[in-house]
């Protein structure tokens, strides 16, 4: 008997497997024992009825049938795979007689294979890619089904499937959910969570074309960084760099801007793209001007790192570019490309000439809202830059930020005023 007393009935096989004789037969042998054909010398008989037409027929596990026998004998009457009450008696006494009892050792039990195979099958699937994953998933289906089956027909041992049927598919969806949240995760740290968003939400943005539209572009570019690598280890430049980063990419993503890639001791920033932003001329400036007041508030930390007159320069030009992936359909990359990321490049390369922090081109300048414009209208101060590649000056404004680390006056209400 199982747990709750039960007697699980191990079935000799379907309908009609153990012999049944009209009662009439049975009679005459009684009668006259030595004319019938069959031998009844300690036969266990019996007697009831087993027509089709009595309402005392029952399923058993052989009235089961595949979705393609169902299919196939859609419309006929299954009653006759029905196993009568009589017959079924007739299995528990077989079951009793031949000590067929159905077990299941504590070793085949539900949760420790649960377990077990669970584990084995997170492990592999884990360093499996989707498609070979679904091969081993489809394996472990009827791999399990064909060693339940030969476990009941050779040991008389009943092990449950559905549970973990069901185990394979549920490992198999968890096990690649999981995953691409941890390449999700990584595409948006090594990328943009802009980027990763953009792509995430519209798939056809992986096309190889771009999107023609009008952006702002900063560049910034650590001053006299040659010399600093000469003079300090490898392991002292990086940990200069990361310290650099970590304290102003945060504010760069506060304003909306999307890090685009790093070159060495710079950075390439957009606004505008992949989400667009009316006000990207204002972020980008914004944006330019907390950078800089956060390297002359932290140089502490700088003198602390070896480098004690640590300085940047920002260079920010608003413009049409084309933005999308650019690359081979095997190595993609999502930037923008055009004259407008040229002229930002040279614009920030400029500071060295003029010895500023920040040029913001003309057209920048122009794109941002006059009441903006009116609050920094004391820090302006206007240039004119000869540039490589350009035949005529650039018209650039440099934004003076003093040395304490202060926001300049109008800088402090302008960013508050920057919205999404």
């Amino acid at each position: 008997l199982d747990d709750e007393k039960r007697l699980l009935i191990n079935y000799v096989g379907p309908t009609g497997t153990i012999d049944m004789v009209p009662f009439r037969e049975v009679l005459a042998a009684a009668d006259a024992p030595e004319k019938s054909r069959r031998n009844w010398k300690d036969a266990i008989v019996l007697i009831g009825f087993t027509g089709v037409t009595q309402r005392d027929r029952h399923p058993t596990p052989f009235s089961n049938r595949s979705s393609i026998r169902l299919l196939s004998s859609a419309g006929v009457d299954l009653s006759a795979e029905l196993m009568s009450g009589i017959e079924a008696h007739a299995n528990v006494i077989a079951t009793l007689h031949d000590r067929a009892f159905i077990t299941t050792p504590w070793w085949l039990s539900t949760p420790v294979l649960l377990v077990i195979v669970g584990a084995m099958m997170g492990v592999s699937l884990s360093r499996l890619s989707l498609e070979w994953g679904l091969v081993l998933t489809f394996f472990h289906h009827w791999a399990w089904k064909a060693v339940c089956i030969a476990a009941f027909c050779y040991a008389d041992w009943r092990v449950e499937m559905v549970s973990m049927f069901s185990l394979g598919l549920l490992v198999y969806g968890t096990t690649f959910g999981l995953r691409w949240r941890w390449i999700r995760q990584m595409m948006g740290m090594v990328k943009s969570e802009a980027v990763a968003r953009v792509l995430e939400s519209d798939p056809s943005q992986m096309d190889l074309k771009g999107d023609e539209r009008e952006l702002t572009v900063l560049f910034a570019d650590v001053r006299n960084f040659t010399s600093f690598s000469e003079q300090h280890t490898p392991h002292e430049v990086v940990a200069l760099l990361n310290e650099y980063f970590k304290i102003v990419v945060p504010t760069i993503e506060a304003a909306g801007g999307v890090v685009n890639t790093y070159l060495g001791d710079g950075v390439m920033v957009i606004f505008g793209a992949p989400e667009k932003q009316p006000d990207h001329a204002a972020r980008a400036v914004t944006s330019a001007i907390e950078m800089v007041r956060l390297v002359h508030q932290n140089q502490h930390r700088w003198k602390d790192l070896g480098a004690g007159d640590f300085r940047i320069g920002v260079g920010v030009h608003t413009g049409n570019a084309v933005i999308g992936t650019i690359g081979s359909p095997k190595r993609l990359d999502y930037t923008a490309i055009g004259d407008t990321v040229n002229a930002a490049a040279r614009i920030e390369a400029g500071n060295k000439d003029q010895g500023t922090e920040v040029l913001i081109s003309r057209t920048t300048h122009d794109a941002i809202d006059e009441a903006r414009r009116n609050e920094l209208a004391s820090h302006w101060r206007p240039l004119s830059l000869s540039v490589k590649g350009k035949e005529e000056e650039l018209q650039v404004y440099a934004i003076e930020i003093p040395a304490g680390g202060e926001r300049p006056s109008g800088a402090e209400s302008r960013s508050a005023t920057v919205t999404d």
